[in-house]
């Protein structure tokens, strides 16, 4: 059964641009990703839903923008 990873980022966040930057690095168009906007569902960050093979992908730069 194929997994499915969420991040939350507060709207505007250094942790949010970051998370930007590394889709960027490897061709993923930030707006092709699925997200739950905070300005929608009354929360103070976005939630970003990730497939797993998409994660994958990402994995190293993401597990290190977990330590900034």
């Amino acid at each position: 059964m194929p997994k499915i990873h969420t991040f939350k980022y507060r709207i505007g966040s250094k942790y949010e641009k970051e998370f930007y930057r590394i889709l960027r690095n490897y061709d993923v168009d930030p707006n092709s990703v699925m997200c739950r906007k905070g300005s929608v569902f009354h929360t103070p960050y976005n939630e970003y839903i990730l497939s797993d093979g998409l994660y994958r992908l990402i994995q190293d730069d993401m597990n290190e923008l977990k330590g900034v």
